[in-house]
């Protein structure tokens, strides 16, 4: 069992998509905090208003937002991240993991654990 809470960010514009994700990240992290935003916009919103993560999962698309004012936020607090991007190869650079779209339960958990470790029993 994981002996820290944690609070991760969902950032999708896809019901279907941020679903999967936070009950994928529900698996990995039972007792974490989850909160999902539907945009860029709103997850700016809410960091702005002070809202503190350990872990952003954004997927990324062309047409969305100011992507990169959104990650300056998220280094300003020192958030691990994974983003889903279409264009993009897995990889791997300091607090950020970039997976493919669509995810795989089984990437998703490979990045988690590159971030957060590897998760205890659940009890």
């Amino acid at each position: 069992m994981h002996a820290e809470h944690l609070t991760f960010l969902v950032v999708e514009r896809d019901v279907l998509v941020a679903d999967d994700l936070v009950e994928s990240l529900s698996e990995f992290h039972p007792d974490s905090t989850l909160i999902v935003c539907r945009s860029i916009e709103d997850a700016q919103e809410r960091l702005e208003a002070g809202l503190v993560v350990d872990l952003a999962v954004i997927g990324v698309r062309s047409r969305d937002g100011d992507v990169e004012r959104l990650l300056a936020q998220l280094d300003g607090i020192s958030a691990r991240r994974i983003m889903m991007s279409d264009k993009l190869d897995n990889e791997i650079e300091g607090r950020q993991v970039t997976i493919t779209r669509p995810f795989v339960t089984s990437t998703l958990r490979a990045a988690l654990e590159r971030l957060l470790g590897t998760p205890g029993p659940v009890a």
